[in-house]
């Protein structure tokens, strides 16, 4: 990705992982609703922990994406001791996830802001009805934004190829819904609300645009989001995104520090880390530095990574949870790797089309050795300006391999017509003897 110069840029994400390994205040289950298969239910107290020690570490942004429902007979779902309300308070206005329905008519309940459109905007989802809105205390300081539709977080284009072949030519078919409409509105859903938080700009200056060819999400003067008609962006499979981006700078001391775009940690990790209270919280906070300092300037992402729900499988065979999709969605909108890969009936015209090429200066008497060459090259450095200029690409293997195929074949010929070449001059000799 670093030949595409000035339209690709780094994240600005860290997530707070909730994981199996993370051990619930309580084991109480009394009402509560479980978030997670085999998980133990999280109380209020659970949540302020982890909100009141992201709070230490100074975030600039926050997006909560769990949608609890909590158990009102449990005690620690009462505790004034480390009360949600408070711990949502201490921190930046959270962005909060609810589950919405399309299903039925519309029902009056929780109101989302809208955005700006420009066409007609018939092909986006219907919000009828809010199925789970965030937790009262949560709304304390916090604004709702539809994460989840009729139980769909990841939206699927198309079925999965079955074969090798096809899996290798296919893109992800997966994507994530952006906007909907609700009413006579259309609104943002939690991710492309987080990126705005995260860029400070407002949701009047936010619009889509159906009137162009290639539908898109401008968001401010900063980001600019390719869209399908019904509202829903592709996660690429091959971007250059990962959960680990970082740049290493020389610190005052001469040391190499890792300044990250893109982290994850663990909950129980920040919940130690941000008291720094005993030598082990200290080891800790010294060993992910660059991770937890990242809190402080990144998007800060906290949600469930549960080893059950790793069943969104991508284009290069990563398992992703929800969360981990949300995050990739959010961090390929903030650095624009809005990648794709040709589809494969383009590739198939553009091998073809290679191929003849190769034949035709196969089949030139004259010397074709080092006009395969210089196509071959021209070829690659084809490419290069074409992802250059619209983010999309092909393996170059398939036909740099072709080229040196026909390189190799005029090599061959190239040696036939010395051979040929010498065997007359050979007989010539003999008759004159």
């Amino acid at each position: 990705l670093g030949i595409a110069g000035k339209r690709v840029s780094t994240p600005s994400l860290t997530m707070v992982r909730i994981t199996d390994d993370y051990e619930p205040v309580s084991m109480e289950v009394d009402g509560a609703k479980p978030e997670g298969e085999g998980k133990k239910p999280l109380t209020r107290l659970d949540y302020a922990t982890f909100l009141y020690a992201i709070g230490k570490l100074n975030p600039k942004s926050v997006a909560f994406m769990p949608t609890p429902v909590f158990g009102e007979n449990s005690l620690l779902n009462q505790t004034s001791l480390y009360p949600l309300k408070d711990a949502c308070l201490q921190l930046p206005r959270l962005v909060l996830a609810t589950v919405v329905s399309g299903a039925g008519d519309p029902v009056k309940g929780l109101e989302y802001p809208a955005i700006q459109v420009k066409g007609t905007p018939d092909k986006l989802p219907l919000i009828s009805k809010t199925v789970i809105g965030p937790d009262k205390e949560l709304s304390a300081n916090g604004d709702p934004f539809f994460l989840v539709n009729d139980q769909v977080l990841i939206l699927t284009g198309s079925p999965q190829p079955t074969n090798q072949l096809a899996s290798a030519l296919a893109e992800s078919s997966h994507r994530v819904q952006l906007v909907a409409r609700q009413g006579e509105k259309v609104v943002p859903s939690f991710i492309l609300a987080a990126v705005a938080q995260q860029a400070a700009v407002k949701f009047e200056d936010i619009t889509l645009d159906l009137e162009a060819s290639r539908p898109f999400i401008q968001v401010g003067g900063i980001y600019k989001i390719p869209v399908a008609r019904d509202g829903s962006m592709l996660i690429p499979s091959h971007n250059g995104v990962s959960h680990a981006m970082y740049l290493t700078i020389t610190g005052e001391n001469g040391q190499g520090k890792r300044n990250y775009h893109f982290a994850s940690l663990k909950v129980e990790d920040v919940a130690l880390a941000a008291e720094r209270s005993d030598n082990v919280a200290k080891t800790i906070y010294n060993e992910f530095e660059g991770k937890f300092e990242s809190i402080a300037s990144n998007l800060v992402l906290l949600g469930y990574d549960l080893n059950a729900e790793r069943n969104i499988s991508t284009g290069n065979g990563e398992l992703l949870s929800p969360m981990t999709a949300t995050a990739r969605a959010i961090a390929t909108i903030q650095s624009g790797r809005h990648t794709t890969k040709w589809n494969p009936q383009t590739r198939l015209i553009a091998y073809g089309v290679v191929f003849i090429i190769g034949l035709v200066l196969l089949s030139l008497r004259k010397e074709s050795l080092p006009l395969i060459f210089g196509v071959g090259v021209l070829a690659v450095v084809s490419l290069v300006l074409i992802f250059r200029q619209t983010l999309s690409w092909t393996p170059p293997a398939a036909i740099v391999g072709l080229f040196l195929v026909m390189f190799i074949a005029g090599m061959i010929r190239r040696q036939a017509q010395k051979q040929e070449i010498i065997e007359p001059e050979s007989e010539t000799k003999q008759t004159s003897v």
